[in-house]
């Protein structure tokens, strides 16, 4: 994350213009809510669709 000093206690009107100062590329959001789950212990309740498409992307591996 960068400019992490740009994040507040209050909700931002605009949490896309947010997300664009405070983070690099989309793939450090994700980084980092992965990074929280995992040492916060949080289970997600994931869509059906991305279990799908990660149970099938699993399959094709062991191919």
């Amino acid at each position: 994350m960068k400019k992490i000093k740009k994040i507040t206690k209050k909700r931002p009107e605009d949490i896309y213009q947010l997300t664009q100062n405070v983070l690099d590329e989309k793939s450090d959001l994700a980084s980092s809510l992965l990074f929280l789950a995992y040492t916060k212990n949080i289970i997600w309740k994931m869509p059906s669709y991305i279990q799908e498409g990660l149970e099938w992307l699993q399959i094709q591996k062991q191919q």
